[in-house]
């Protein structure tokens, strides 16, 4: 049986795959390109569905706890690392 906290750990882990995913489909097209293209638009459709069953999964009040800390730690090392 698997923790809350790995469970979690997988959930976050699909919505960020997801969003890469659907980020990707539709990277280097227009939006007319993209609108046009019924493959690509259920691609990025079904991603967006994957991403939010995760979302709701965790639920709102974690995903808030999570979403800020994930942002310290990228805003810590965006600094750090010396890009502005």
């Amino acid at each position: 049986m698997f923790s809350r906290s790995q469970r979690e750990a997988d959930w976050l882990a699909d919505i960020v795959d997801n969003a890469r995913a659907a980020e990707s489909y539709v990277a280097g097209l227009t939006f007319g390109e993209w609108r046009e293209d019924r493959m690509r638009i259920d691609a990025v459709e079904r991603c967006l569905m994957r991403l939010t069953e995760a979302a709701i999964r965790i639920g709102d009040a974690r995903l808030k706890e999570v979403t800020c800390s994930v942002m310290l730690m990228t805003a810590s090392t965006w600094r750090w690392s010396g890009r502005r």
